[in-house]
């Protein structure tokens, strides 16, 4: 009878997360009499589903009609030209997603692979969307496209329509030669799972596109890690196991993720925030003060660029939040004025993106505060890291939601940053270490 009891608990409790998420999903359609309708329909379901003697084959439950709006929203609410169908070729994102339903449509020792082309070489307009200022790629675009596609890749192994999968960091997107990108030649896209948690995922997003002699090269690679939660955010859901035989290609991905993983946790517990600075570091600091300051160095806060905007509907996501890509396009295109700037106001040439971290989801209506800056500069390699922290003002509370972070290439015209504060210099060895972690591979 205990058991019996808690099931019952267990079963309304779903009940009434799916009654919440639904009605939040409804919300995010336009004021109708459809919107109307639908929340009648999803009121009657959640009366059904409560067991209260209504019939349930003329309304259906609260799973079944939370189930029709995830649908819905997954067609519409995807912020990245590649699941339209206008605009890419290949499995359409509804198909896909139908697939993905209910634990059996999947083969779980075989990874999960998802792929989708952009047709620049065809269509002029889809072309114009991805073009920057400067006539060439607009590499923000190519951002919310890979995380899109990572998040597809997370919600279809997830399996489930009551589970939110949310980005919970960016390891790292390595780039081949960002110039040499053709705008007039297509671009596939292929995302796949390379490792699982207990609630965690990592996806690896790649594109590709043929050179001029007609072989594939892979422009870009990157690692997402996506957290699976309850729809009102509020607790971990764990995720299906992925396992692999070590001796495949998918099995060395794996290993490759739970590296990856590893890496991530020793850097977190070493963090400068929770840790004093090495040695090496101290004496570093140390030595850069001793020298003083030159007549060309920059102070930190001369390196600062802001921007501020109110977050509109059209960058929501499925959740009604502001969509992860759309935070990254904003964060990089402000990263890239702070180096142009600094790079006495020359285009730089971005080198890899790393380290990218979401703390907490952006409501829909709130301000958010954008603040770049260079906190290092290797004068040697041409080499500048441009850091990027997103603030959310809202209801009075300015909170820390995103931290970004930007290498770029430079002609070597920039200047040498000269931190002055306790704070200046922390973020300085920051930058540094991630620089050097970035360097080491290659």
């Amino acid at each position: 009878p205990r058991s019996r009891a808690h099931a019952a608990r267990a079963n309304t409790d779903t009940r009434t997360e799916m009654h919440r998420s639904s009605i939040a999903l409804v919300r995010l359609m336009p004021r109708s009499s459809a919107r109307k309708q639908m929340l009648h329909t999803v009121a009657a379901a959640q009366y059904v589903s409560g067991g209260s003697g209504s019939n349930p084959s003329k309304v259906g439950s609260i799973r079944d009609v939370h189930s029709g709006l995830m649908q819905v929203i997954s067609e519409k609410e995807v912020r990245s030209r590649v699941f339209r169908s206008s605009y890419s070729t290949g499995t359409t994102l509804s198909d896909f997603m139908k697939n993905a339903e209910g634990s059996g449509a999947l083969d779980r020792t075989a990874g999960f692979v998802y792929r989708t082309n952009v047709a620049l070489s065809t269509d002029t307009e889809l072309r114009a969307y991805y073009a920057n200022a400067l006539g060439s790629f607009r590499f923000g675009r190519m951002l919310e496209d890979l995380d899109a596609i990572a998040g597809v890749v997370a919600l279809g192994w997830v399996g489930r329509t009551d589970v939110s999968c949310v980005t919970a960091c960016v390891d790292s997107i390595r780039i081949r030669d960002l110039a040499s990108w053709s705008m007039t030649k297509d671009i596939l896209y292929s995302g796949r799972l390379s490792w699982t948690g207990r609630s965690s995922m990592e996806v690896q997003v790649t594109a590709t596109q043929q050179d001029d002699r007609g072989n594939t090269v892979r422009i870009v690679e990157s690692d997402f890690v996506f957290v699976a939660r309850t729809t009102d955010g509020s607790r971990s859901v764990p995720v299906p196991t992925l396992t692999l035989d070590c001796e495949t290609e998918e099995g060395r991905l794996f290993e490759g993720g739970k590296q990856r993983q590893r890496d991530r946790l020793r850097n977190a517990a070493e963090d400068l925030s929770i840790t004093i600075p090495t040695e090496e570091e101290q004496h570093h600091i140390h030595n850069l003060h001793l020298q003083g300051k030159d007549t060309g160095d920059w102070l930190p806060k001369e390196t600062h660029v802001n921007s501020a905007s109110l977050i509109q509907m059209d960058e929501r996501n499925l959740y009604g939040k502001m969509f992860g890509g759309a935070v990254m396009r904003r964060g990089y295109e402000l990263a890239y004025i702070a180096a142009y700037l600094h790079n006495n106001q020359t285009h730089p040439h971005l080198h890899e993106v790393s380290d990218i971290t979401f703390h907490s989801p952006i409501a829909i209506g709130s301000v958010l505060n954008l603040k770049a800056r260079i906190p290092y500069y290797d004068a040697e390699r041409g080499l500048a890291v441009a850091s990027v922290d997103a603030l959310c003002a809202e209801k009075g509370e300015v909170r820390k939601t995103t931290v970004l972070n930007f290498v770029f290439r430079t002609n070597r015209s920039g200047k040498r940053i000269f931190p002055v504060k306790y704070n200046e210099c922390m973020e300085y060895l920051t930058a540094r270490r991630l620089l050097h972690r970035i360097l080491s591979r290659y």
